[in-house]
């Protein structure tokens, strides 16, 4: 009898960046890091909103 794969392909979605969160990351930002240069983040809509209010 030959295998049954039942698993269906789900698309990759981008989990936020924020600490702690799983939500899927929507918003994609380049920020300024000091003298180590730049970091690019993907943020969900609540984890931005915390990211620019600090």
């Amino acid at each position: 009898m030959a295998p049954q794969n039942n698993i269906q392909s789900i698309e990759d979605k981008n989990i936020c960046d924020g600490l702690g969160c799983f939500n899927e990351a929507i918003h994609r930002i380049d920020e300024e890091v000091g003298s180590i240069g730049r970091i690019v983040l993907q943020l969900c809509d609540d984890c931005l909103l915390k990211f620019r209010e600090e």
